[in-house]
């Protein structure tokens, strides 16, 4: 199956579910055969602001792609920068898991400037 540039080695895709398809269960379906997991819906604002559960969520380390999160939002605008990732998102990630502790949330100039 092909998505886009993304080659599936088949159609069976897991449907996103709040509060069970967390990392662990994504990587189990996937070694059972599933071509795809979605991860649970996660809110862009959640998502731009660096929500430590959303970031849980959003956390695909150690899986095999293709990876896919299921965004929900009412602003346009707000999605498309969460779905692109924002420039600071990375770093933030990288100093949790580095140290443990969260850096302070962007600037609201920071957040404008994209």
């Amino acid at each position: 199956m092909q998505i886009g540039s993304y080659h599936l080695k088949n159609n069976l895709i897991v449907a996103p579910m709040a509060g069970v398809t967390d990392r662990p269960f994504r990587q189990l379906c996937k070694r059972l055969g599933a071509g795809m997991a979605v991860s649970e819906m996660v809110t862009s604002n959640s998502l731009l602001y660096g929500s430590a559960k959303t970031r849980r969520r959003a956390d695909h380390a150690g899986e095999v792609e293709p990876v896919s999160v299921q965004i929900a939002g009412a602003d346009a605008i707000m999605i498309g920068r969460a779905a692109q990732g924002r420039p600071w998102l990375f770093r933030e990630m990288a100093h949790f898991l580095a140290t443990g502790t969260e850096l302070a949330r962007p600037e609201v100039t920071e957040i404008h400037q994209l």
